[in-house]
């Protein structure tokens, strides 16, 4: 009898000892994207939900160049903008952006236990749903994001954090004015005719349709599995037009 006491005390132990994870206030990082475990993109990432601001600056290969993107969601000004950088041309596109920055919440994960990477002593959280896998590690002490994971039917996407200092981030960070000038208006285009970020032929219906289902943020993404229900085949392709693409 007492160590079947001593057994279920152990586990209320390590019950309590770990809650649920908590997404940070405000943070900037280092990243890297891959995609079915490839590389696809590295770049810093600035978020802060005082200011209700976020900033992704990345680098990846496009067709067998370099190119680096930039996006900026700035719901204290209800805007979002995408900017294309390459040895030919930069490219600006301006969106309308609703509503306040989503935080990210973990009530719906179940936690799988510790692992360790390296240096890195985290605790793994997953939600299984019908159509997508979400997996999420954070930092066993100080619960620093570490990595987040979609497993969808078509790919698993990642994004691992290689860096991270948690604190406020500076206003002038998601100044896109006095980062881009007057690029972005000049180039100022809808949401349904966005180029390459979001193709019109393919995309229109989905726009429509999918709106509601695809509401929420990459890379934690609690809507995956809404989303790519929603978007079938056409995930991958239409993904930018609610910027959910890894």
């Amino acid at each position: 009898m007492k160590s079947y006491i001593t057994v279920i005390f152990a586990f209320l132990v390590v019950a309590i000892a770990v809650p649920t994870p908590l997404w940070p206030n405000s943070f900037s990082a280092s990243f890297t994207d891959t995609r079915d475990a490839e590389k696809q993109a590295h770049g810093r990432w600035w978020y802060d939900v005082t200011l209700q601001a976020e900033k992704v600056a990345e680098e990846r290969d496009h067709m067998g160049k370099a190119m680096r993107r930039e996006y900026y969601r700035l719901f204290n000004r209800s805007e979002r903008f995408v900017i294309e950088i390459s040895e030919e041309k930069a490219k600006c596109y301006k969106f309308p952006l609703e509503g306040k920055m989503k935080v990210p919440t973990f009530d719906a994960f179940t936690y799988i236990g510790e692992e360790s990477v390296g240096v890195h002593h985290l605790d793994h959280w997953q939600h299984n749903d019908t159509d997508v896998v979400a997996d999420y590690w954070d930092e066993t002490v100080g619960n620093a994001p570490y990595k987040t994971q979609s497993k969808l039917a078509t790919a698993t996407l990642a994004r691992t954090i290689e860096s991270i200092r948690l604190g406020p981030q500076s206003t002038s960070i998601f100044d896109i004015d006095n980062h881009w000038g007057d690029l972005c208006g000049k180039l100022e285009v809808s949401k349904d005719n966005a180029g390459g970020d979001c193709p019109q032929a393919d995309c229109a219906v989905k726009l429509a349709s999918c709106g509601l289902s695809c509401s929420c943020d990459y890379p934690v993404c609690e809507c995956c599995a809404d989303c790519a229900a929603c978007l079938g085949d056409l995930y991958l392709t239409c993904c930018g037009c609610f910027n959910l693409c890894p």
